[in-house]
C-alpha cells in the first residue's frame, strides 16, 4: 500500500512534457528589415536638407551611427530614434515606417508642438479642445 502512494505521488509531482511550438514568424509589415529603416532615414534626412554629420551633430551620436543606420549595419534604440525623428521634425512612427490615418502634414505639426512656449501651447490645446467639442 505504502508503495502505491509512493508512485502515485512521484508521478503527480513529475511534470508532463510538452512539446513546445516555436514562436509566430514575424510579418514584414511589423519587422521591416533593417535596410527600409536606413532607407527611410536617408530620405527624411534628405527631405530635411541635412547631411550626415549635420544630423549626427543635432542628436549628439555623431557621423558613424548615422551612417551606420543608414547602411542598414545597425538600428538605433528607441530613445536614439526618438531624438532622431525630434532632430528631423518628423514624427518616429514616419521614421519607423509605420502608416497612420491621420494627416502627414498635420502629424508633423503636433510633433513640433514642444517648440511652442507653455503660453502658446496652452492656446493651442484650448483651441483643438474647443473645435473637438470638448471645452469646459
Amino acid at each position: 500500500m505504502k508503495k502505491k502512494a509512493q508512485e502515485k505521488k512521484a508521478t503527480a509531482s513529475t511534470p508532463a512534457k510538452r512539446k513546445l511550438s516555436p514562436p509566430p514568424k514575424p510579418t514584414a509589415s511589423v519587422h521591416a528589415p533593417l535596410t527600409s529603416f536606413g532607407a527611410r532615414l536617408r530620405s527624411a534626412r534628405d527631405a530635411a536638407g541635412m547631411t550626415q554629420t549635420a544630423l549626427g551633430e543635432a542628436t549628439g551620436f555623431g557621423h558613424r551611427s548615422i551612417v551606420r543606420y543608414e547602411a542598414g549595419g545597425a538600428l538605433p534604440s528607441v530613445q536614439a530614434a526618438a531624438a532622431i525623428a525630434r532632430a528631423l521634425k518628423i514624427t518616429l512612427d514616419e521614421l519607423a515606417g509605420i502608416s497612420s490615418s491621420v494627416d502627414p502634414e498635420l502629424s508633423r505639426m503636433i510633433s513640433r508642438l514642444d517648440e511652442l512656449s507653455d503660453q502658446d501651447r496652452a492656446m493651442a490645446r484650448r483651441f483643438l479642445e474647443l473645435l473637438l467639442g470638448e471645452g469646459k
